[in-house]
């Protein structure tokens, strides 16, 4: 499971998660690696303040940090306390916060860390600072504080629930949102003075916030559920839901952003989040792990199972039916691993073998550890988006062999944009299509119909 994810600028972004997983992209989301990492503990929370100055914290103390982009790390622990989030001002500064209101922090850049008094005993899940002085801490049981002094003293905020505070974000100085379980997102206006709800209208639970300005944000949480706003949280819409748990989520600008989440799962828009893809990921395979499942492929069309081997793929076998367990989200941003069990039915399946490792590059749905078999709910409609990250990937590789400038790039990239916006109608059209077979007044046959014809207009 994937807990943070978090871009030092437009190409260059981090995603950490279980088992000590980090992974690293330079082309902005398009494909991702593994990094290696000594730590074996569940690392929830990344930030990076350029391209090669990180930090990583997560469970029994963990914090680590690098200065060559993550090709090496070291290991910083004062603490056998488990480390939810963590927060830098710039480069020197920084704040890690977890069970027990533990709250450290560094002066510098991480390398020696001191405890600060939070006042509380409630585990914090969320931190973030405006300045170098200025900042606040969220948690369990409703639970705020803050500080205007660098953390010298922290003082108890209302928050007027008694719900988890699982995320914080500001996009300025005045703006902020929290959010945290049952649907609660809180909003300040006035620097982070006083805190009042907006409604979400579900009663989810959100792990993380993000803005890119005062009016532009999203939210993700347990199911699937990303929500989204462009007049301050006034009024929040549902943009995706399905059955896999988001767990973080990070934008560059109000086009392009990510979430990542359970499974491994880690989805891409470019619009805005009107639809998502799967980025491919490569060279993903540990050292220590042999053979591991990592990723399913979706067949094409014409694809049949027969003897274990699908036409018109790989000899790899895939999953296209069956029951699948799937984990429900703990109330701590996935953090812990305990959970409840439910089983989904999916359309037919074919078992998978474990010792084998199945790749599906852009069209895989994501990591699968090899121990867990599990399916992320992507909805359909997602693969009109993959196939504009595979034209985008074959003008990064153009422009990395030097077949066309930077300029050039750029300006396709952004005619693929404004095409993308062009045929917005036909995505909202297909997101209509698909509530109406989710609430059987469609067959599946007649979506896929539709489907087909209207993503023939954008080709």
């Amino acid at each position: 499971h994937l807990l943070g994810i978090q871009f030092s600028d437009a190409k260059n972004g981090w995603v950490v998660g279980w088992n000590g997983t980090v992974l690293y992209t330079s082309d902005g989301g398009l494909t991702w690696k593994i990094q290696q990492v000594e730590a074996k503990t569940d690392l929830c929370c990344v930030q990076f303040q350029d391209d090669r100055h990180g930090w990583v914290t997560g469970k029994a103390g963990t914090i680590m940090s690098t200065t060559d982009g993550g090709q090496t790390w070291s290991s910083h622990s004062d603490t056998p306390k488990d480390l939810r989030s963590l927060f830098f001002a710039d480069i020197s500064h920084g704040w890690v916060v977890g069970e027990d209101g533990t709250i450290y922090a560094t002066h510098d850049s991480g390398w020696t860390w001191n405890p600060q008094a939070s006042k509380t005993r409630k585990t914090l899940l969320g931190v973030y600072f405006t300045n170098l002085e200025t900042g606040w801490v969220v948690g369990k049981q409703g639970t705020i504080r803050t500080t205007r002094n660098s953390g010298k003293s922290w003082r108890r905020q209302s928050s007027n629930t008694l719900a988890n505070l699982l995320g914080i974000h500001f996009p300025d100085a005045d703006h902020g949102w929290i959010v945290g379980d049952h649907g609660t997102i809180l909003h300040t206006q006035d620097g982070g003075k006083s805190w009042f709800p907006q409604s979400s209208q579900i009663e989810k639970h959100l792990s993380a916030v993000y803005f890119v300005n005062a009016k532009i944000g999203w939210a993700v949480g347990e199911q699937g559920v990303l929500l989204s706003t462009s007049d301050g949280g006034g009024f929040w819409t549902t943009q995706v839901q399905g059955k896999a748990n988001f767990w973080s989520v990070y934008f560059t600008d109000a086009k392009t952003g990510w979430v990542s989440g359970e499974n491994g799962i880690i989805l891409m828009t470019v619009d805005g989040g009107r639809s998502w893809a799967v980025p491919k990921l490569i060279d993903m395979t540990p050292p220590a792990v042999e053979k591991p499942v990592y990723s399913m492929p979706i067949p094409p069309p014409n694809a049949q199972k027969s003897g274990g081997a699908a036409s018109g793929i790989s000899q790899e076998p895939w999953i296209v039916n069956g029951q699948v367990t799937q984990k429900s989200m703990a109330s701590d941003g996935g953090a812990s691993h305990a959970s409840q069990t439910r089983t989904d039915t999916l359309k037919p399946q074919a078992p998978l073998p474990h010792d084998q490792t199945v790749t599906g590059g852009l069209q895989s749905v994501g990591i699968v550890p090899s121990n867990n078999l599990q399916q992320i709910d992507i909805p359909p409609f997602y693969s009109s988006d993959s196939e504009l990250l595979i034209k985008l990937e074959k003008l990064y590789d153009l422009k990395n062999k030097d077949v066309i400038t930077g300029e050039e790039f750029e300006e396709k990239k952004k005619d693929m944009l404004n095409f993308i916006t062009a045929n917005e109608q036909l995505f909202s059209t297909l997101e209509r299509l698909h509530t109406l077979m989710l609430n059987g007044v469609v067959t599946t046959e007649e979506f896929e119909a539709k489907k087909t014809e209207l993503l023939r207009k954008l080709v």
